[in-house]
């Protein structure tokens, strides 16, 4: 039964030729109506993103200022650099003052005002 395993495929079936490679016109992120609806997601993703971290940046606050404490920083903290290299050192902010509430309150403060402005 080991000897029996088929061998592998090769041929026209299975390897996409060079000439239909070079038939098949290139695509770009920002050519034509696909461009276009890809930015309109993303920035509609990005707007649902930065709405949602509001959200949560403000229950942090809350959590924190009321003596709870807040387990999901690190959430925060990718949440923060998916939204761009603007907010990027945020991000690491918010990860370096994991075990520093009130630095970590100060730092959610400014992450919230900036996500206010819309910048």
């Amino acid at each position: 039964m080991a000897g029996s395993a088929a061998p592998p495929r090769s041929g026209p079936c299975c390897v996409t030729s060079a000439r239909a490679k070079a038939r098949r016109p290139r695509r770009r992120s920002g050519d034509g109506a696909t461009g276009v609806e890809e930015k309109r997601w993303t920035a509609r993703r990005n707007s649902e993103r930065k709405h949602q971290l509001e959200r949560d940046v403000a229950d942090a606050i809350l959590a924190l200022a009321s003596g709870k404490g807040y387990l999901v920083v690190d959430g925060l903290a990718d949440e923060t650099e998916r939204l761009g290299t603007d907010y990027r050192f945020l991000a690491q902010a918010i990860r370096a003052q994991k075990n520093q509430p009130a630095e970590l309150v100060t730092t959610l403060k400014e992450l919230a005002s900036k996500l206010e402005r819309g910048q």
